[in-house]
């Protein structure tokens, strides 16, 4: 947890960027606001309400005022992401049988660029991230020790059967699988795609081994899914799924080669598996050359080889449920079936990758060990035991930090930090710091749904429809600036013109908030002047950038009106 949190620290004090002012902005006023505006912004209420009572607590126990507002709300979600790799470190522990395979599968979760910069921002996502590794914690629970069920052709390696306290055991963690999914769901309802995938794998397995019985738990499991699916019919997700065509934007997928970016595969899984490979051979190697069967009298030292084949498939389910799962959300988009090719939808795929990851590690160092121990006997026990973990643990956690270049910016002398890189607190506190009496101020957030301002304005939304304060949400925030008026490079000539209108016919001055492209503010510019001649000062040039836009006065000079005369 701590070195969740450390990963997290140093862009904890950023800017919020422009969907975490969505989420600043729900929360900013009274409770009763909050699903009104999650529902604006294509957002179920649970996590937001859960926030607004997070941003009142830390109001009143002052920690921004430590820390920072920015800091102090995003640790909401650096708590629920370390709390995730906590789930993840116990649990692959106890699938595996090594803490360092758990040790491993907590540090990738802690340490991924993605799980950092989803894991740190003010969005549901370290919740979901959250909630995927207790459904996974669940999913492996359930389905027990299966490879001493199974034998190896897949047939029944018990003729007893799993016994009834197993049993009981398996249906209690399915009922806290269904319950942590539900949970997802409910936060944001695309996790579905990736969480959904653990019950059919579930029930095969269960069934498979005889560990299914239907009972009570499974009739409350399908009343909690039945509330579930009712309150997701209840929420805003019918009213996003009407709009969903404006998730072409960014949830669209044009290239074979984005799948492969999609997550860091080679040191989640592909560097793992390669590691896990060369282990295995050397262990079927030194059985095959020493044949360990027939003369090992030791009952602590069995054939190596098994100790990598015993349970290695079982913990791979969880990773190659995370790549279907990303490949389904590819598919999706690519197909143009539904835009959702955004890391964000299936986000819950991460910590079922990290899982397998650590049971990777848990399998090598166990086999390690045994080669150890095969080759050292009896002595060193301590040496050998800690030894194979360090080296384990320095290869699968080097090879993530070295391959997404964390090592080397440790090395230049620099912190890793995943920015953001808006800085719309900056560009609100110039507006407001230099800002006149008089002076008009236009945002220009760069949202989807402002493309509304692309039509006629007789053809808008009435005035008192929520489009109109949802579009203004980036100021009217923590970050608050008074008196704005939408704008947008594709806005309506008539509505450029009416602005240009509504300006002083005195010298005027106009500070414009941009999220735009600099080519698109070049054409803004150059719209508007069309409707006014005005000269424009870049105060900044960042992200959002800050304009002052100099209109010189339309009334006749009256020095030149007496000449005339």
């Amino acid at each position: 947890m701590a070195v969740t949190i450390a990963m997290r620290w140093p862009a904890g004090g950023e800017s919020f960027w422009l969907d975490e002012l969505h989420s600043a902005w729900v929360v900013s006023d009274d409770f009763g606001s909050t699903s009104d505006r999650a529902a604006d912004g294509n957002q179920t209420t649970g996590y937001f309400h859960s926030l607004w009572i997070w941003k009142n607590l830390v109001t009143l126990a002052g920690l921004d005022r430590v820390f920072g507002f920015e800091w102090a709300m995003r640790l909401s979600s650096v708590i629920a992401n370390a709390f995730a790799a906590l789930v993840l470190l116990v649990g692959v522990a106890k699938s595996s049988r090594s803490l360092v395979g758990g040790t491993v599968a907590a540090l990738m979760l802690a340490c991924d660029r993605n799980a950092i910069f989803f894991g740190g921002e003010l969005r549901s996502y370290a919740v979901i991230m959250l909630a995927s590794a207790v459904s996974v914690f669940a999913f492996m629970r359930s389905i027990g020790r299966m490879d001493l069920l199974l034998d190896a052709d897949g047939g029944a390696g018990n003729e007893q059967g799993p016994h009834d306290d197993e049993v009981d055991r398996a249906t209690r963690w399915r009922l806290i699988l269904l319950f942590s999914v539900c949970v997802g769901a409910l936060i944001h309802p695309t996790s579905l795609g990736t969480l959904g995938l653990l019950f059919p794998t579930v029930f095969v397995l269960s069934i498979r081994t005889g560990r299914f019985r239907l009972g009570a738990g499974d009739v409350t499991g399908v009343i909690v899914g039945l509330v579930t699916l009712g309150l997701l019919a209840m929420s805003s997700l019918p009213h996003s799924w009407q709009r969903r065509d404006l998730w072409r934007a960014f949830g669209r997928a044009t290239d074979l080669s984005q799948w492969w970016f999609a997550w860091d595969w080679w040191s989640l899984l592909i560097f793992p598996a390669i590691v896990v490979a060369m282990i295995s051979a050397a262990c079927l190697l030194i059985d095959w050359s020493r044949g360990l069967n027939q003369e090992i009298h030791d009952e602590r030292i069995g054939p190596v080889g098994g100790c990598v084949r015993g349970r290695l498939w079982m913990g791979s389910v969880p990773g190659a449920i995370g790549t279907l799962a990303t490949a389904i959300f590819f598919a999706a988009s690519y197909l143009d079936w539904v835009p959702l090719w955004h890391r964000r939808y299936f986000i819950a795929a991460l910590p079922l990758l990290a899982w397998t990851t650590g049971e990777f590690a848990g399998h090598c160092q166990q086999a390690l060990r045994q080669i150890t121990l095969r080759w050292g006997g009896k002595g060193s026990g301590i040496v050998r035991r800690h030894g194979t973990g360090l080296v384990v643990l320095l290869i699968f956690v080097g090879g993530l930090l070295f391959h997404q270049g964390v090592l080397s910016t440790i090395v230049a002398g620099r912190f890793p930090m995943q920015l953001r890189g808006e800085a719309w607190r900056q560009a609100v506190q110039r507006v407001n710091s230099q800002r006149d009496h008089g002076d008009h101020v236009w945002l220009d957030s760069g949202l989807i749904e402002a493309s509304v301002l692309s039509a006629p304005p007789d053809r808008w939304p009435q005035e008192y429809d929520r489009i109109w304060e949802y579009l203004q949400f980036p100021v009217r925030g923590p970050y608050r600036i008074d008196g704005v008026k939408l704008v947008s490079p594709n806005a309506d000539s008539a509505w450029l013109k009416r602005l240009v209108d509504g300006l002083p016919t005195g010298q005027s001055r106009v500070w414009l908030v941009t999220r735009s492209h600099p080519t698109s503010v070049a054409l803004l510019l150059k719209r508007l002047r069309v409707a006014r001649e005005c000269d424009v000062v870049w105060q900044t040039k960042l992200r959002p950038a800050v304009l002052q836009i100099n209109f010189p006065s339309t009334q006749p000079d009256p020095k030149s009106e007496a000449r005339t005369r």
